[in-house]
């Protein structure tokens, strides 16, 4: 009895961290998965990834990359 209340007390404490307001410049929009995105994500998720998946990836890692320089 008493070690469910302290296992009880346990999870509220972690639910009240998780619950803790996050820093409003993290949220500031929902970031959309965009087509590029899913065609470099679907090969790594695939444990064999086709010649198709792969050339898919490799155009949009391309794409991005024009945004990082």
């Amino acid at each position: 009895h008493h070690q469910s209340d302290v296992l009880a007390e346990c999870s509220t404490h972690v639910i009240d961290q998780i619950q803790e307001p996050q820093p409003k410049h993290v949220n500031i929009y929902k970031h959309q998965t965009t087509e590029e995105e899913l065609a470099i994500l679907i090969p790594l998720v695939n444990t064999t990834p086709t010649e198709e998946q792969l050339n898919l990836a490799l155009e949009a890692l391309l794409k991005i990359s024009k945004h990082w320089t």
